[in-house]
């Protein structure tokens, strides 16, 4: 019977088809079976969990009874792609608590730009929102090529707003893509000092160029990732309460600049940075990878951390009134999805209440948790 949901949320099922789904929902046991389906699909692949089965059930029940064919089915079913879930079977489930209990307004994130400050003093702007940068392209200042005084060299911060992402291609062929909130301070050359060091704050994914003779230095505010050659993921953002190297490929070396300790990474793992305390464990490598495909990857992410991240991601701000929501733990993966989407999903698993005004979202306290 599934088989027959999904043929029909894709718009590919037959009269013939359409004519068995609508028989076989009125048989108990099938009715039954469904729901055990559709229950178990959702906390596989999105953690939901109290999902009001008979909501569902019912509202897909009255769906298809009000069907006269296919035409209509179509237009009526258009908002279930959204695919707020990973799989169409959740996106039926969490498309029956749109438009609930909260007031709609059309969301328009703020015209930032990406902006990047050089060694004069100069700002060059790109109003794309994934800018593509190279360091040849703009290098202010007079650094000597073969240069062994520091102080010659020229520096260039680029500053990527919420909402907006950037890739630069340093002057030893290293790549570096930046999230959104980050901000990324690099030398136009890495000539004249022994170390290729560079500072972020927020979220960048490196590629570094192998030189065993000038190794590669990540700084942040508590901790230094050094490298040789390897790709790696730092999150350092200042409204975190972590900092987090993450490894892909290769090998690197975790510093608290706190405390002068120091750990050895290794493909899979994560270098840790809470409380003062630096550790590595195993880790899930596309949680921190996958906002290089544009996706919003939570795994046993709480509210706080979610409400985050979309802020960065859709250049909002985001006021929760409601701190018992804080620590809920979700699961999902978004790409396509809008904001009100999202929230949407969300709303399958836990009761809450926003308003939505320009770019700004106020999460309600007096709704009570499912």
């Amino acid at each position: 019977m599934e088989h027959l949901i999904i043929k029909y949320i894709n718009k590919e099922i037959s009269e013939e088809e359409l004519a068995l789904l609508k028989e076989g929902l009125k048989n108990p046991e099938v009715k039954k079976q469904l729901k055990e389906y559709i229950n178990l699909e959702s906390s596989i692949q999105l953690g939901l969990k109290n999902i009001d089965m008979e909501r569902v059930y019912n509202s897909l029940d009255a769906q298809l009874s009000s069907e006269d064919n296919l035409e209509k089915r179509a237009a009526r079913l258009s908002y279930l792609k959204y695919a707020a879930a990973i799989t169409i079977i959740i996106a039926l489930a969490a498309s029956f608590q749109l438009f609930i209990n909260r007031d709609i307004n059309e969301f328009t994130p703020n015209a930032t730009t990406i902006t990047l400050k050089l060694e004069d003093g100069s700002i060059k702007e790109f109003d794309e929102t994934e800018a593509i940068i190279s360091v040849d392209d703009f290098v202010a200042g007079s650094e000597p090529k073969n240069s062994n005084n520091k102080t010659d060299i020229a520096y260039n911060e680029i500053n990527v707003p919420y909402g907006k992402k950037a890739t630069i291609k340093l002057s030893d062929n290293s790549q570096v893509i930046l999230n959104s909130g980050s901000v990324f301070k690099y030398p136009t050359s890495f000539d004249g000092s022994d170390l290729r060091s560079v500072t972020l704050e927020g979220e960048a994914y490196f590629t570094v160029s192998k030189n065993a003779q000038k190794p590669f230095i990540v700084q942040t505010a508590e901790m230094d990732v050094e490298v040789l050659g390897t790709e790696f993921n730092v999150s350092c953002f200042k409204d975190d309460k972590q900092t987090l190297a993450i490894l892909v490929e290769g090998s690197i070396k975790a510093k608290n600049t706190l405390s002068n300790t120091s750990v050895i990474v290794k493909p899979g793992q994560a270098a840790t940075l809470k409380d003062k305390n630096l550790t590595v464990q195993p880790v899930d490598i596309q949680k921190y990878t996958a906002w290089l495909h544009g996706d919003l990857l939570f795994i046993d992410d709480t509210f706080e951390t979610v409400l985050k991240k979309l802020e960065r991601h859709f250049n909002v701000v985001i006021i929760n009134n409601n701190p018992v929501l804080n620590e809920v733990r979700y699961n999902g993966r978004f790409n396509t999805e809008t904001l009100e989407q999202i929230l949407e999903a969300f709303q399958v698993n836990t009761t809450f209440e926003y308003t939505l005004k320009n770019n700004q979202i106020i999460i309600k306290n007096e709704t009570p948790m499912k």
